[in-house]
């Protein structure tokens, strides 16, 4: 699917706010990939690949030549109304699975899987998955 080359240079971080006390690890994988999603709709490519790609994601995407927003570029802005509903969040440790269903029109839906893992800083970025079917944009 078209959405898939998009979401497999998906990264997403997020600092865990700041005196509003703790939150679960869960939250913060949330409000990551909540991120991204708004990131994704508003055609947001820098923050695309600074904030939310993993350096994993960002290598792949730059390996065709292209600095990462162009490489992301024509699918990000062909994407209309893209949506992305959170299903289930799993962390293990310093790595998380989301499975998400994501939408956008003139597309099929999608069931896909997000594998994302928490860097040096403590925020959390999207990372490819080690096997199986990659995860789909929103």
């Amino acid at each position: 699917m078209a959405r898939t080359a998009v979401a497999l240079a998906v990264a997403l971080a997020l600092p865990m706010a700041a005196g509003c006390g703790k939150t679960s690890p869960e939250d913060d994988v949330r409000a990551a990939v909540e991120g991204y999603a708004k990131a994704f709709a508003g055609r947001d490519y820098q923050a695309l690949c600074d904030v939310y790609f993993d350096p994993q994601v960002i290598s792949g995407l730059e390996a065709s030549g292209l600095p990462c927003e162009s490489a992301i570029r024509p699918k990000v802005s062909s994407t209309r109304n893209p949506k992305l509903e959170i299903r289930r969040i799993t962390v293990d440790g310093d790595s998380a699975k989301v499975e998400v269903h994501t939408t956008a029109d003139a597309e099929s839906p999608t069931d896909d899987t997000l594998a994302l893992v928490k860097d040096r800083e403590g925020r959390w970025r999207i990372t490819p998955l080690a096997a199986g079917p990659q995860p789909g944009g929103p």
